[in-house]
């Protein structure tokens, strides 16, 4: 609008664009469940892209599949090969991880130490933790300050005494009675890869950690931002290639600083950044008139951090894999910048952090202290514990310039001047013998993945109390909207698939399950019939839920491998096309809206005919993929409901929880209208719209609404009701073609075609 109180002649234009486009959704909303690499675990989170679901929820757990029974913990689950397939037709993806997880013991009063394999508590306590066969126990023990110790296998506890198996994990350290003991009855239960910076100590040994002033010589000299500085007496004792703190007074600290030659009682510093022996090169940050020199002559644990969420993907397998600090120096004087990467990409910076916890009037917290700069905020990391160092001190992380790169340490440098203590004291976990590999390893470790999920965490619960739900309740949560739930994985157990269908009503949804692989097509039969070899696993009987055969082989697209995956995985390709393409009422099967592009192969290339009609109809409701003119694709249209009805169709189930949820949001509008003629005639305009759109996307053959005087009375009103009475004959789909050819004899009539 242009502003009408310019009173000078002239002309005034304003621009306005209302040319943007707008952000919609995808009438595809998939909602997925299973085990990841990183991620919040049950919690709803919606991603918008592959790229959004690896930054939250990392890579996949695994690049390859073999079907095997000994494969690696987690090969099992596909949720990251479901969200590749799925992202193109759909910016609004759900995705629940779930996973096996510890559980803490009440009271935080475990001891021990370190190296053995032996842990004291309660003995209430230790009678939780013992194993009763077939039952095992693992635990995690944990405690402020202290390296954690992770997926130890209890063999006994009893009378407060917890005994670890010998040939497995001992204490990782020593442990005074204030640890707390979480446990899981199956291994590699979900934990945060852990670290810890170091901090340079200037004391008179290295075990030292209050400063020791270098009194021979004398006080100090200097002006900022100079990389030089006098010292009053004794220059020559000062050590080349060591490394110094300059403290005074009411005036910023200069540390961490490098000789690199002296001459006389004048000493030089570093004025380049040395890389390989992690040095930065800091001028003074002050000027001094009477200062005092330190020398650096050990290291101590400063800072104890956790990754921001549980599992491998902080662990630091190699320099370009996890999570790694890099600790500069920060843009304010005395103080540090964290640069974080992961997977050597820089993702985070927290710039001026200060070792000081309260400003200078002692009383109010410090924004810029490590903790308060950092935890809530970072996505990545989390500070567990600051150490404390003695009075009139302040500790910084030591500084890294190159994290991952360590070559130099524990080789024989016989150049002038030698490398810092201990090399970059905070560049990884170092482990590496003279004149040898160049790798330091990642500063993170022990994360796991929890990727051994079992039925009760697919399952999950509901907190009365806090409304808090896990597992598949997590879609029943009012802020999450989904029309189709898979849980991609192998060897689903009727128990999950009972569940799948159960929260898929809840939410009006469509449930999808895969049948294991390695399974013929007759197997395929029996298993979902629960028949034959698996008599004991039981029949679903739910329109709910969907059932896929025949694993598939694609190009994995992070590895750019073949990888076997679930046939889900090709029923979501469909589905999320033909929600996309045409409409959710359109059955995803068929040449036209099944074929699915992108797989290389199929388990099983051949079906018997018999077979074919054993598996499809007559209350079987197995949904083969198989190949067809040389194109793979999905060729079925079944839930699991036994008896036939028009609900025995996917795509009619996919009609009707449209038609429920489209109905739900526009009568949303008039909740709280004043309940009268005019409301009832409003509520039939809406809806007989939107089911006229539907019909006329044949989707309905007919449909019949009610919204009038008939169904709504004086007695409806008083009880503050609308009734909205629909009948909808849903549009069948071609199953099967039947052609009829007579061949006639020559000179024949062909009057009609029919015998």
């Amino acid at each position: 609008m242009a502003n009408n109180n310019l009173t000078f002649p002239g002309v005034y234009a304003t621009v306005v664009d209302q040319s943007f486009v707008p952000v919609t959704t995808s009438p595809f909303l998939p909602g997925l469940i299973g085990a990841a690499t990183k991620g919040p675990f049950d919690t709803p989170t919606v991603v918008t892209s592959l790229r959004d679901f690896v930054s939250k929820f990392g890579n996949p757990l695994t690049t390859t599949y073999l079907s095997d029974n000994s494969a690696p913990v987690g090969n099992g689950y596909f949720l990251a090969d479901a969200v590749a397939t799925v992202a193109p037709f759909s910016n609004s993806i759900t995705v629940v991880r779930v996973g096996n997880q510890y559980s803490a013991l009440s009271v935080a009063n475990g001891s021990g130490t370190k190296g053995s394999y032996t842990l004291l508590t309660t003995v209430a306590q230790s009678q939780q933790l013992n194993p009763v066969s077939p039952t095992n126990v693992y635990i995690r023990v944990q405690e402020a300050g202290k390296a954690s110790t992770v997926n130890a296998q209890v063999i006994s506890a009893a009378s407060g005494t917890v005994s670890l198996v010998p040939s497995g994990v001992a204490l990782q350290d020593n442990y005074d009675g204030a640890a707390t003991i979480s446990y899981s009855n199956y291994a590699n239960a979900a934990n945060a890869a852990e670290s810890v910076l170091n901090a340079y100590t200037y004391g008179t040994t290295s075990t030292s950690v209050v400063d020791a002033v270098l009194t021979q010589f004398g006080s100090i000299t200097g002006t900022k931002n100079q990389f030089q500085f006098t010292v009053q007496s004794s220059g020559t004792q000062v050590s080349v290639g060591s490394v110094y703190k300059i403290k005074e007074t009411n005036k910023a600290s200069t540390a961490e600083i490098r000789v690199k030659s002296v001459v006389g009682n004048t000493v030089y510093l570093e004025t380049a950044n040395l890389t390989r022996v992690g040095y930065q090169a800091l001028p003074l940050q002050d000027n001094y008139d009477n200062a005092f020199l330190y020398q650096a002559t050990g290291t101590t644990p400063f800072l104890y951090l956790n990754a921001a969420e549980a599992g491998q993907w902080a662990n630091g397998a190699n320099s370009t894999q996890g999570l790694y600090i890099q600790v500069s120096l920060g843009s304010a004087p005395d103080s540090r910048k964290f640069n974080i990467y992961w997977n050597s990409s820089l993702v985070e910076v927290f710039d001026n952090l200060s070792g000081n916890a309260l400003l200078a009037d002692n009383v109010t917290p410090n924004p810029s202290y490590y903790t308060n700069a950092i935890n809530g905020i970072s996505q990545f990391i989390t500070i567990t514990q600051v150490n404390s160092p003695p009075a009139n001190q302040t500790y910084r992380a030591a500084l890294t310039a190159a994290p991952w790169d360590a070559s130099y340490y524990g080789q024989n440098l016989s150049a002038t001047p030698p490398s810092m203590p201990q090399g970059a004291v905070n560049a990884g976990i170092i482990t590496i013998p003279p004149n040898s590999t160049v790798n330091t390893g990642g500063q993170f470790s022990n994360g796991d993945n929890g990727a051994n999920p079992q039925d009760s965490d697919f399952v999950g619960t509901v907190n009365p109390l806090s409304d808090a739900n896990t597992g598949l309740q997590a879609f029943t949560n009012d802020d999450v909207t989904v029309n189709i739930i898979a849980a991609p994985m192998d060897k689903i157990s009727i128990t999950v698939e009972q569940e799948l269908a159960r929260v898929a009503g809840m939410a009006n949804a469509l449930a999808i399950a895969d049948v294991p692989a390695n399974l013929t097509a007759r197997q395929a039969v029996d298993w979902h019939n629960g028949k034959g070899l698996y008599q004991g696993r039981g029949r679903i009987d739910n329109y709910r839920l969907a059932v896929y055969w025949n694993w598939l082989t694609i190009l994995d697209n992070f590895a750019g491998l073949e990888k076997m995956v679930p046939p889900s995985i090709g029923a979501l390709r469909a589905l999320g096309f033909t929600f996309t393409a045409d409409f959710p009422w359109y059955a995803a099967a068929g040449m036209t809206r099944g074929l699915l592009p992108d797989v290389i192969d199929i388990q099983f290339g051949k079906i018997a005919p018999d077979v074919k009609q054993a598996m499809y109809g007559n209350g079987n409701s197995v949904n083969p993929i198989f190949r067809q003119s040389g194109q793979i694709m999905v060729w079925g249209d079944r839930t699991m409901q036994v008896a036939e009805s028009k609900l025995v169709e996917i795509h009619a189930v996919n009609l009707v929880n449209n038609i429920v949820v489209g109905l739900g949001t526009i009568a949303r509008r008039f909740v709280f209208e004043p309940n009268d003629s005019q409301l009832l005639t409003l509520i039939n305009l809406a809806f007989g719209q939107f089911l006229d759109g539907i019909k006329n996307q044949r989707g309905l053959e007919a449909y019949k609404l009610v919204v009038d005087s008939t169904n709504n009375t004086p007695t409806t009103r008083n009880l503050h009701q609308v009734i909205v009475d629909l009948a909808i004959i849903p549009t069948d789909v071609a199953e099967t073609i039947f052609i009829n050819l007579t061949v006639n004899a020559s000179g024949a009539q062909l009057n009609t075609v029919t015998t």
